[in-house]
């Protein structure tokens, strides 16, 4: 199948038939998403483990689009869950403009490193194929750049797990893939250039402008838009705690953004869990994890919020999950 611009946008219009205009341009979620589809081979499964060697990510409409077009309603089987339990958050005396505000001193104030197009991603998309599968299996991705600029999404299967309907981490309970194994991809086209080609800047401005630019992003974009861009950039760019400060900022300045509280990822990493909402997009939202003590993202979460017919869901639901891997 092939999903040009106007397959997209319809597609968006049948999930929001009143918040969709006809002329909507795709947001960086949705071409994440059906580029992830054009990319593997087959209906893969995506994940993770336990609590001590997990990851997750992100971008948001997109999962919408694939699940509520492709998959039709999605029910686990009976004794188990179709996606994995949520992170578990705990209360924080502190409110959203302190975290941000201590968040940006210690990201300005930390050690000068140089940004690098060598990102590492864990994730784990609910799949498009509608099966009533209970076999998670998270996607170790991470671009394989040519020396002419040109390069691939490459990707290996993590430990698959399943969840039973009580949230217990278990032993996969059907056909996995083993632990490393290669994912393959649909083409064996080996030459995109990606989203962002040039190095990010570390002004919040200018950072604003570059992510509107290469993710085409429209003027008015809102926070979750702009997640979406941040993690399409988190997924290629090991960016620096300044580019970090300012992707934090913009995002701060869009709106959207409350306080959780502090949380374990699902590399059981430390953090301060962060939620964005949309203006438009009242269906889905992000958790966003800030390292504890660099402050630098480290993972999100996208989540559905209910209201949606296309999709057999509990509320509060992980669609989607990423983790960054810092630099080693």
């Amino acid at each position: 199948m092939s999903w040009t611009d106007d397959k997209i946008a319809q597609a968006m219009r049948d999930i929001d038939p009143a918040m969709t205009a006809p002329d909507a341009t795709p947001l960086p979620g949705d071409w994440a998403r059906m580029r992830s589809i054009m990319i593997y081979a087959s209906p893969q499964r995506s994940v993770l483990r336990s609590i001590a060697r997990w990851g997750w990510t992100v971008p948001v409409a997109a999962a919408a689009v694939v699940v509520a077009l492709t998959a039709g309603p999605i029910a686990a089987t009976p004794s188990y869950a179709a996606t994995p339990p949520p992170l578990a958050t705990r209360p924080l005396d502190d409110t959203i403009d302190d975290v941000i505000s201590e968040s940006l001193d210690i990201l300005r104030a930390a050690t000068a490193t140089t940004p690098s197009r060598d990102a590492e991603v864990v994730r784990w998309s609910l799949r498009e194929d509608g099966a009533d599968d209970p076999v998670i299996v998270p996607e170790w991705q991470e671009w394989v750049w040519n020396p002419d600029g040109t390069g691939y999404l490459s990707a290996r299967a993590g430990a698959p797990y399943s969840v039973t309907d009580d949230g217990k981490i278990v032993e996969p309970v059907g056909d996995s893939p083993d632990e490393g194994d290669p994912i393959e991809r649909a083409t064996s086209s080996q030459r995109d250039f990606g989203f962002f080609p040039d190095e990010p800047p570390v002004d919040a401005r200018e950072m604003r402008d570059y992510l509107t630019v290469h993710a085409h992003l429209p003027d008015d974009a809102d926070a979750l838009a702009l997640w979406g861009a941040i993690s399409l950039l988190r997924d290629e760019w090991t960016i620096t705690a300044d580019q970090q400060a300012a992707a934090l900022e913009i995002l701060a300045a869009a709106g959207g953004l409350s306080l959780l509280g502090t949380v374990e990822d699902r590399f059981g990493r430390d953090g301060i869990a962060l939620s964005v909402t949309s203006t438009s997009r009242h269906q889905f939202g992000a958790t966003i994890v800030l390292e504890e003590a660099s402050r630098q993202i480290i993972a999100a979460d996208i989540i559905y919020k209910g209201g949606s017919d296309r999709l057999d869901l509990d509320t509060g639901s992980v669609i989607e999950y990423s983790a960054w891997l810092l630099p080693r």
